[in-house]
């Protein structure tokens, strides 16, 4: 399921797709809608790489024992807002 859910796009992804599509719809022309909804997607991709390339490079200078603890406090973080939400739930 891990493998599954990683091919699912962030919260962002979906914003600037629903910006894009609303610009498209709100063109004169399909073709100019659909240039300008392209336009905008390759845009937001330009704009993210510069932070994904440098999460990349930082995780790759962490030692293995450091990401270790890692997984395990961010393992420790979702458990406990997974209850919290059973628990919040009415």
């Amino acid at each position: 399921m891990g493998i599954v859910l990683g091919f699912l796009p962030c919260g962002l992804t979906y914003t600037a797709l629903l910006a894009s599509a609303r610009a498209a719809m709100d063109a004169e022309n399909p073709f100019a809608g659909m240039l300008q909804g392209a336009l905008m997607m390759l845009l937001f991709g330009i704009g993210t790489a510069p932070a994904l390339i440098l999460v990349g490079k930082v995780v790759n200078t962490i030692s293995q024992t450091t990401r270790k603890r890692f997984y395990r406090i961010a393992s420790l973080i979702m458990i406990a807002t997974g209850l919290w939400f059973v628990a919040s739930a009415p």
